[in-house]
C-alpha cells in the first residue's frame, strides 16, 4: 500500500478536497469501531472504551449522526454498510469520521508489486480466522481502505480516519510484567494462496500516491513500532483515540472560534500522544504539503473543563507488603485500585520499585517512607503535561528513548527556542525538584533561534527523570527562586501561576534509567 502503507500503525488520516466549503456549513458523520473480544486472537481491554469515547465526543461536537459498532457487531459487512451509509448521506464539503480501535495484522501482499515491503496491512475483526472462508472475510485490507477513501475524495467529502492499531515491530521500552498491558498487534498469520481478492482491494491496489494527494495522515508511532494500550484515568486506552477525543472537546481549538483546523489538530495531538504515552509513541506525519489552516470540523460551543488532574488521587497497587493498609494510611493523594480499574502506580515492597500505568519502572530502591514523593510527582505530571500541550517546546533525547543503564552518556536538546530566558529543572525518580539552570556563571539570556543542549551521564536514583525546560519572553526570577527550594507537591500550580500572561514555551522529556551495565 503506497500512501497508506502504515495505516495499521496507530494513525489519524485526514482527507480534504482541493476546494472546501466553509466549515460552518459542513455536516459531520461518524462511524466508530472498537473490538476487545477476539475469537482466535488475544483479547484487548481498551478498544471499546476508545470507540465509546470518540462516539461521545463526536456527538458533543454536533455531528449529524454517529454509528458505533462494538465487538461482535463490528463485522466486515456491518462496517462496509456503515461506511457506505455515511458516504451516501455526505455532500461536498462534509466530513466523515472513520474510527477503528483493535488489532492490526500483516499478510503477504495479494497483488504482487502493490506493496513496497511485499506485505498488506489489515484491520482484524473479532471473528477473523484463517481456517474458513467466512472467518478470513472478517478483516479489512489496506487496499480496500484506499478504494473507500478514494470514493469519498471523488465526491468532495473530507474524511478523518483514526486507526488505533499496529501490525508489527518492536517497542521503545519493554513493558514491566507487573503491569499487564496488551499490544494491538495480532500474532503472524498466513492466508491461502487462492484466497479471493475483493473488487475494492483490486481497485485500491492500482491507486498511486498521485491518486491520493488529498490524503493526510498522522501515524502515532514510527514505522515498525508496536503500540501498547496504556492506563488513563484507571482504564486501558489507546493514546491516539483518547487524544483525538480530547481534541474534539475543544482542547485543540486554540482560538476558540468553533472551527478545528488541521494545524490545530496536529499541534494538539502530537504532544498529547507523546506525553500521555511517556514517549512510547512518536507521530510520523505525512505529507507536509497540505495547508495547515484548512478547516476540518465545526465544533459545538461547550464549556472547557479543567484539563489538569493534579488534584485527583492516584490509583495505587501495593504488592508483597505485609500491611498495605498501614502504608496507604501514611500516603496522601493515593487510593487502592478498585475492582475493574487499572493502576496508575504499582509499588513492589520486595525490591522497592515503582511501575507506572504505561508499564515502565519509574523508581528503584524506594523505601516506603519515601513513596509519598513518587506519588506527588506522578500527581503533578498531568497538569504539567497540559501546559506542554498548550505551549510546546520539543525536546529530543539521544541516543534514544530506550531505558539506559547507569553511566550511559545522555544528551537532551530542544528545538530552536523562540524566547531568550531559560529555566531548567529536573524532576527526579524519587520526587524531588532539582534546579539546573541558570545558576551562577550562566549567561543571563539564551540566543533565540538556537537550541538548548544538556549533556550528562545517567546516575542514581534510577527510574524516570523528567527534564522540564521553560523558554520565556521575560525573566522568571521569582519562579526560579521558588524552584530552588520547591517540593514536587503543587508544582503544576506554581508553574501555572508564574507563567500566566507570559509568552513562553515549555517542554518535558522523560529519561528512563536503571542500575546496571549494558543495554536492556
Amino acid at each position: 500500500m503506497r500512501l497508506f502503507k502504515n495505516f495499521s500503525i496507530v494513525a489519524v488520516a485526514i482527507m480534504a478536497t482541493t476546494v472546501l466549503n466553509a466549515a460552518a456549513k459542513a455536516k459531520v458523520y461518524g462511524l466508530a469501531i472498537g473490538i476487545d473480544q477476539y475469537q482466535h486472537f488475544p483479547d484487548l481491554e481498551g478498544a471499546t472504551a476508545d470507540a465509546r469515547d470518540v462516539t461521545r465526543s463526536l456527538r458533543q461536537t454536533g455531528a449529524q449522526s454517529v454509528s458505533m459498532l462494538i465487538n461482535g457487531k463490528a463485522t466486515y459487512r456491518a462496517i462496509k454498510q456503515g461506511w457506505q451509509s455515511m458516504l451516501k448521506k455526505a455532500r461536498r464539503g462534509d466530513t466523515l469520521v472513520f474510527a477503528y480501535a483493535g488489532h492490526g495484522g500483516q499478510e503477504r501482499e495479494a497483488i504482487s508489486g502493490s506493496e513496497d515491503d511485499g506485505m498488506d496491512e489489515t484491520f482484524l475483526l473479532g471473528g477473523f480466522s484463517t481456517k474458513t472462508p467466512k472467518g478470513r472475510r472478517e478483516r479489512i485490507v489496506d487496499n480496500e481502505i484506499n478504494a473507500w477513501f478514494k470514493q469519498a475524495g471523488d465526491k468532495g467529502v473530507r474524511v478523518i480516519f483514526i486507526a488505533d492499531s499496529c501490525h508489527s515491530g518492536t517497542m521503545t521500552r519493554d513493558i514491566d510484567e507487573r503491569v499487564q498491558l496488551s499490544t494491538r498487534s495480532a500474532p503472524p498469520y498466513g492466508m491461502p494462496d487462492d484466497e479471493p481478492i475483493s473488487t475494492d482491494a483490486k481497485t485500491g491496489a492500482m491507486l498511486s500516491e498521485d491518486d491520493l494527494t488529498h490524503v493526510t495522515f498522522f501515524a502515532a508511532t514510527q514505522e515498525h513500532s508496536k503500540v501498547a494500550e496504556i492506563t488513563i484515568n484507571g482504564r486501558k486506552r489507546g493514546a491516539l483515540s483518547w487524544a483525538f477525543a480530547r481534541a474534539l472537546q475543544q482542547g485543540a481549538d486554540r482560538n476558540q472560534d468553533g472551527v478545528l483546523t488541521r494545524f490545530e489538530l496536529e499541534s494538539y495531538i502530537v504532544p498529547k500522544v507523546r506525553q500521555v504515552s511517556e514517549a512510547r509513541q512518536t507521530l510520523d506525519i505525512r505529507p507536509r504539503s497540505v495547508e495547515h489552516d484548512q478547516p476540518l470540523l465545526e465544533l459545538a460551543k461547550m464549556p472547557r473543563g479543567n484539563p489538569a488532574s493534579s488534584n485527583l488521587p492516584l490509583r495505587v497497587k501495593i504488592v508483597h507488603a505485609g500491611n498495605s493498609q498501614k502504608l496507604f494510611a501514611s500516603l496522601q493523594g493515593a487510593v487502592p485500585v478498585g475492582n475493574g480499574e487499572a493502576p496508575d502506580l504499582v509499588y513492589d515492597a520486595n525490591d522497592r520499585s515503582v511501575v507506572n500505568g504505561a508499564g515502565d519502572q519509574v523508581a528503584e530502591g524506594i523505601n516506603p517512607a519515601f513513596l509519598q514523593g513518587v506519588v506527588d510527582k506522578w500527581r503533578s505530571l498531568p497538569g504539567i503535561k497540559e501546559m506542554v500541550v498548550a505551549h510546546p517546546l520539543s525536546i529530543s533525547l539521544s541516543p534514544d528513548d530506550a531505558r539506559h543503564p547507569g553511566g550511559q552518556a545522555i544528551g537532551f536538546e530542544t528545538e530552536p527556542v523562540r524566547y531568550s530566558h531559560l529555566t531548567v529543572i529536573n524532576l527526579t525518580p524519587d520526587g524531588l525538584v532539582k534546579y539546573l539552570y541558570p545558576i551562577e556563571g550562566d549567561p543571563s539570556t539564551w540566543q533565540t533561534g538556537e537550541p538548548y543542549r544538556l549533556d550528562l551521564r545517567s546516575m542514581g536514583p534510577f527510574g524516570a527523570d523528567h527534564l522540564l525546560i521553560i523558554a520565556s519572553k521575560h525573566p522568571l526570577g521569582e519562579l526560579q527562586a521558588k524552584l530552588r527550594s520547591a517540593s514536587i507537591t503543587g508544582l503544576s500550580s506554581i508553574l501555572d501561576t508564574a507563567l500566566k500572561g507570559i509568552e513562553h514555551q515549555i517542554g518535558l522529556k522523560g529519561l528512563y534509567t536503571y542500575a546496571g551495565e549494558g543495554r536492556e
